[in-house]
């Protein structure tokens, strides 16, 4: 009931003009035909946040973006982030996962020593 609250009362209502920040995708894992890795769930919030014009020091490096010379430029800041709504339950089962996951990428193998290998011979 919390998270409908946060989603229905804080990040809805928010908008562009009054707020700088809108919520522009909802991924929700606790609906009963959502898709689950070992049981874990979460809400996932995607919100744009529009930070307006920003004045930057021009460097004049080349490749910098910002041409030759020095100065100021106006850049406009933009940005999606993700909100992640955890219940404390899932959230034991996530770090679990963690571990597996990196177990999975190989995180924790340990790679042999060339010298110490012999390569198979053919025989």
């Amino acid at each position: 009931r919390a998270a409908v609250l946060l989603v229905d009362e804080f990040f809805r209502p928010m908008t562009i003009f009054e707020n700088r920040c809108e919520l522009v995708r909802i991924r929700n894992g606790f609906h009963e035909s959502a898709a689950t890795a070992s049981g874990y769930r979460s809400l996932l919030l995607n919100v744009y946040f529009d930070g307006g014009l920003r004045s930057v020091e021009r460097s004049g490096v080349a490749g910098s973006g910002f041409g030759a010379g020095s100065g100021s430029c106006e850049l406009h800041l933009a940005l999606v982030g993700e909100v992640q709504v955890v219940l404390s339950g899932f959230l034991s089962i996530k770090k679990r996962m963690h571990v597996v996951t990196r177990y999975l990428a190989g995180e924790f193998d340990h790679a042999a020593d060339k010298k110490e290998v012999a390569p198979a011979k053919a025989g």
